[in-house]
């Protein structure tokens, strides 16, 4: 098994002294490649996911987490981001993580779920209930 560690950015760039540095992962073994993306928004880096690697699963953070504080600024993925990176990475199974249990995510499920039929990907997201296990 190799794991590689992976740009991510909690936020725009003059967020950093905030929120602090994040890293998302890729895990690959024999037969398989898994990418975390860690609790980061999109930014151009994330392009070269899918370029270097052949991702079999996305596991993706949403929930689009703002503070009224910094207005409309997002600290992860919302649901467009999220479909343009899983795209982006090539990923063929996505698994949306990080959308739930706290009032700073702005955007529910159903948003993603919109997102990712929008962007072709509905059959690829596989949501996983609390409580229950999926086979992947």
């Amino acid at each position: 098994m190799r794991v590689t560690a992976t740009p991510a950015r909690h936020g725009p760039p003059f967020s950093l002294p905030f929120v602090g540095p994040v890293v998302g992962f890729v895990i690959e073994w024999d037969g398989g490649c898994v990418w975390l993306s860690g609790d980061t928004t999109w930014f151009r880096s994330r392009k070269e996911i899918g370029k270097r690697f052949r991702i079999d699963v996305a596991f993706l953070h949403l929930g689009g987490v703002g503070f009224p504080l910094f207005g409309p600024v997002r600290f992860t993925m919302g649901a467009r981001d999220a479909a343009k990176a899983a795209r982006a990475a090539g990923a063929r199974t996505i698994v949306p993580i990080h959308y739930d249990g706290w009032t700073h995510f702005l955007e529910p499920r159903d948003a993603a779920d919109r997102a990712f039929r929008d962007a072709g990907l509905a059959d690829s997201a596989r949501w996983i209930p609390k409580g229950t296990s999926i086979q992947l």
